[in-house]
This record gives C-alpha cells, sequence and structure tokens, in this order.
C-alpha cells in the first residue's frame, strides 16, 4: 500500500532567517545583507504565500523550535 503524508516541518522564522544568513555566508559568499534583502524581496513573499498555508493540510507537524523534546504531532 501507498503512503499518503503531508509532512510540515514547523520553524520559527527569525530561526530559519538566521541559519540562510550563516549558510549564505559560509556556502555562497553573501554578505548578510544581501541575504536579508534577498530574503525579504524573495523567500518571506513566497513562504507567506506557499508554504506557511500548506501547514494547514499538513497529516504530521514536526515542531523544530529546539527546544521541543516531544517530536512529532500528529493529526
Amino acid at each position: 500500500p501507498f503512503l499518503d503524508f503531508k509532512i510540515y516541518i514547523d520553524c520559527e522564522i527569525d530561526t530559519t532567517l538566521g541559519r540562510r544568513i550563516i549558510r549564505d555566508q559560509n556556502e555562497r559568499g553573501y554578505s548578510p545583507a544581501l541575504t536579508i534583502q534577498r530574503y525579504q524581496l524573495f523567500v518571506k513573499p513566497a513562504y507567506n504565500k506557499y508554504i506557511y498555508p500548506s501547514r494547514f493540510n499538513a497529516t504530521i507537524m514536526v515542531p523544530n523550535y529546539g527546544t521541543n523534546p516531544s517530536g512529532l504531532v500528529v493529526s
């Protein structure tokens, strides 16, 4: 049988920006200012339009706040 799960990994928006700044500096050589500019212009609007609304259709939500030891929430 096929498994049909919709999984959403929930993370605080500030955390995602911080991770992106570190990654872009280390792996791509981008300045923090450039990363923040691209984030504000492209990433966050796309997240708000496409990614965030999908959380309400998720079968499994994985909290990724760095302080949540419980793991998964299944609805």
